[in-house]
C-alpha cells in the first residue's frame, strides 16, 4: 500500500487573499504590506531571516462566513459559533440554469434540485465564480425569502453562495439575512468558488472561521473533502 492509497481528494472552495483583491463596494479596501523585510531582518539572524506581513482587512473578506451577531445584537458571534457547523457532511444544489444576473432564486428553483438531509451545509451553485475579479460578479443572482424559508425547513449546519451575497442587494429589509441569520442562527458563506466540481458528490465541508472576538464574520479557507 502506497502513500497515494492514504491521500485525500480535496477541493479549495475559497478565493484567495491578497492586496486591493475584490470586495463589497462598501466595505473597506483589503490592503496587505510587508511590515518586516527579509532583507531588513537578515543582520539580526544567523542562518536565517523573516518576513511578516501587515494584513488589513474586514472580517467579511474573501470568502467568509456571516455570524448571526451581523444581524443580530443579540445573536452569536464569530468566537461563539459551533464548529461542528462547519465540519460536516455538505450537499450542492445545482441551480445554474435558473441563475441569472439581478433575478431571483426561488424555492421552486431549489426544489426541482431533490430531496435535501438534514444536518448538512447546503452549498448553492450558481456558477457566478467565473465572474470573479469582473463587474459582472456584482450584478448577481441572489435568493427569495421563500428560498430562505425553503432552507430553514431542512436544518442546514449553513447555507453557502458562490456569488457576493444571499440577498438582493437593493432590498434594504435583507430578508435572506434576516431568515437565516438573525430568525434560525444559520450561518451563511459567501464567495465561494469551484462548486461545480462538487455536483452529486459525497463531501466533507471543512470551513472553519477565525475565532475573533466579538465578529461579526470572518475569512474561511473552505475545501471539500471527498468520500
Amino acid at each position: 500500500m502506497g502513500l497515494e492509497d492514504f491521500l485525500l481528494e480535496i477541493i479549495d472552495l475559497s478565493h484567495t487573499i491578497y492586496n486591493g483583491m475584490p470586495k463589497y463596494p462598501t466595505l473597506p479596501a483589503v490592503m496587505i504590506k510587508p511590515f518586516i523585510r527579509h532583507e531588513e531582518s537578515k543582520s539580526r539572524y544567523q542562518e536565517c531571516s523573516i518576513e511578516v506581513l501587515l494584513l488589513t482587512l474586514s472580517d467579511h473578506t474573501g470568502t467568509y462566513v456571516d455570524a448571526p451577531y451581523h444581524f443580530d445584537p443579540d445573536g452569536k458571534t464569530t468566537d461563539e459559533l459551533e464548529l461542528s457547523r462547519f465540519i460536516c457532511v455538505g450537499k450542492v444544489l445545482d441551480i445554474r440554469g435558473n441563475a441569472k444576473a439581478g433575478k431571483y432564486i426561488t424555492a421552486d428553483d431549489l426544489d426541482k434540485t431533490g430531496e435535501v438531509s438534514e444536518n448538512r451545509a447546503i452549498l448553492i451553485c450558481t456558477g457566478w465564480d467565473k465572474y470573479w475579479e469582473t463587474r459582472q460578479y456584482y450584478a448577481h443572482p441572489f435568493l427569495s425569502k421563500d428560498a430562505a424559508e425553503w432552507l430553514v425547513k431542512r436544518k442546514p449546519t449553513l447555507v453557502g453562495v458562490d456569488c457576493s451575497m444571499v440577498d438582493n442587494p437593493e432590498d434594504l429589509a435583507r430578508p435572506v439575512h434576516v431568515t437565516l441569520l438573525k430568525k434560525n442562527g444559520i450561518p451563511i458563506v459567501e464567495n465561494l468558488r469551484n462548486l461545480p466540481l462538487l455536483i452529486g458528490k459525497d463531501f466533507e465541508l471543512v470551513a472553519l472561521p477565525l475565532k475573533i472576538k466579538g465578529g461579526t464574520g470572518s475569512p474561511i479557507r473552505a475545501v471539500a473533502v471527498i468520500r
